[in-house]
């Protein structure tokens, strides 16, 4: 067979729908072990959420976070560029709905708490991935 060119907008209803079935194999799915995986992100449902806990500019910072707070296999974290400067976005998890998500915020440590995390739904992490 040859190859041939696909779009990954094509793609993505498949990729959801593998996700869809882990899902549902496990409450919270985890994400890799290790750090900065697009591949983890691209294949949550665009519908579901996640929680943000935190970005900032500096990954050290990020990866401090990470290692303070005992998030290591449980958070990853994805590069982007906003106005020229490098940004590091910090997830955790994912979640089928809103609300899901947003109780799942108390499960978090307190001091992840304090930090202020907020759902955000895959879609608009995938936006930022293109």
């Amino acid at each position: 067979s040859k190859p041939w060119i696909r779009s990954f907008a094509s793609i993505l209803p498949s990729l959801s729908k593998k996700s869809a079935a882990i899902n549902t194999a496990k409450t919270i799915p985890t994400p890799p072990i290790s750090s900065n995986q697009e591949g983890w992100l691209w294949s949550q449902n665009p519908n579901h959420y996640t929680l943000q806990l935190t970005a900032g500019t500096s990954e050290k910072a990020i990866q401090a976070f990470i290692k303070q707070h005992h998030l290591d296999g449980k958070a990853i974290y994805f590069h982007r560029l906003r106005d020229g400067k490098n940004w590091y976005i910090l997830i955790y998890s994912s979640y089928s709905s809103y609300d899901k998500a947003k109780q799942a915020i108390s499960q978090l440590p307190l001091a992840v708490q304090k930090a202020g995390p907020w759902a955000r739904q895959f879609s608009a992490i995938h936006a930022e991935l293109i």
